[in-house]
C-alpha cells in the first residue's frame, strides 16, 4: 500500500472527506428544486421551493449526517468500530430514499409538500393530476439537482465504509489513555537495585556495637606492674 493511499485513508482524511460531503448535500438541497405556477382567483402566482422545502426529510439527513460524524470522531476502540458499521446501515437506507427522490424528480409530479402549499394558498385541494390540486397550471422538477444530491449521498456511503473498514487500524495507532494506570515493573535489575539499597539501609540501621567491658584479670595485672 503507497504512502498516498495510506494518507489518504487516515483518520483526519476520512473525517473531513465526511464533513465536507455533508455540508455539499447541505448546498444542494438548498438550490431551487420544485417550481410550481397555479392560479389564485384571477391570477397566476408563482410558488419556488428549495429542496428542503419540497422535501423536508433532507433537513433529517443532513442533521443525522453531521451528528454521526461528531460521534465518529469522539468515539474510540470498539465503539466507534460498532458505530461506524450501524452508521453505514443508515447511510444505505438514506441512499434508497433518494435514489426514490431522484426518479420522482424526473417526472411531472408536484411534491406532496408542495401541493399542500398550493392548496393552502389557493383554497383549491385536489381535482388535478395525480390527485394534485386543480389549481396548479404548470410545474418542474430539478432533476439535474436531484442527480447531483444522490451522487454526494453515494460518495457519503462511500466515505462511511472506509471508515469503518479503517476504524479498527485507528484505534491500534491511538495513544494510550493518560489516566491509565502504570503496571509494576518486572526488571529483574531495578528489583535487585532495590534490594541492594534495601540492605545497605538495614546496615546502615543497625546499631553500632557495644565497647568491650575490661576483664578482672587484666586490672589486677596492670596493678601489680604499677608497684
Amino acid at each position: 500500500m503507497s504512502n498516498q493511499f495510506r494518507a489518504f485513508l487516515s483518520k483526519r482524511t476520512l473525517l473531513s472527506l465526511w464533513l465536507l460531503l455533508v455540508a455539499a448535500q447541505a448546498g444542494a438541497a438548498a438550490l431551487p428544486w420544485t417550481w410550481v405556477l397555479y392560479t389564485f382567483g384571477q391570477t397566476e402566482k408563482q410558488l419556488n421551493l428549495s429542496g428542503f422545502d419540497s422535501y423536508p426529510a433532507f433537513t433529517a439527513e443532513i442533521l443525522f449526517g453531521l451528528a454521526a460524524w461528531a460521534a465518529v470522531a469522539v468515539s474510540r476502540a470498539l465503539v466507534r468500530r460498532v458505530l461506524a458499521w450501524l452508521l453505514v446501515s443508515v447511510g444505505v437506507i438514506f441512499g434508497f430514499a433518494n435514489l426514490g427522490v431522484l426518479r420522482y424528480s424526473f417526472t411531472d409530479a408536484v411534491p406532496v409538500k408542495a401541493n399542500s402549499l398550493v392548496e393552502k394558498a389557493s383554497g383549491i385541494a385536489g381535482g388535478g393530476i395525480d390527485g394534485s390540486s386543480a389549481a396548479i397550471v404548470d410545474n418542474s422538477n430539478g432533476g439535474t439537482v436531484a442527480l447531483l444530491f444522490f451522487v454526494l449521498s453515494l460518495l457519503l456511503l462511500a466515505v462511511q465504509v472506509l471508515v469503518a473498514l479503517q476504524s479498527k487500524s485507528w484505534s491500534a495507532g491511538e495513544k494510550r489513555d493518560k489516566y491509565a494506570k502504570a503496571q509494576p515493573s518486572n526488571n529483574p535489575a531495578s528489583s535487585s537495585r532495590g534490594g541492594s539499597g534495601a540492605s545497605v539501609k538495614g546496615k546502615q540501621a543497625q546499631p553500632g556495637k557495644k565497647a568491650k567491658k575490661p576483664v578482672k584479670g587484666d586490672n589486677i595485672a596492670l596493678w601489680d606492674s604499677q608497684r
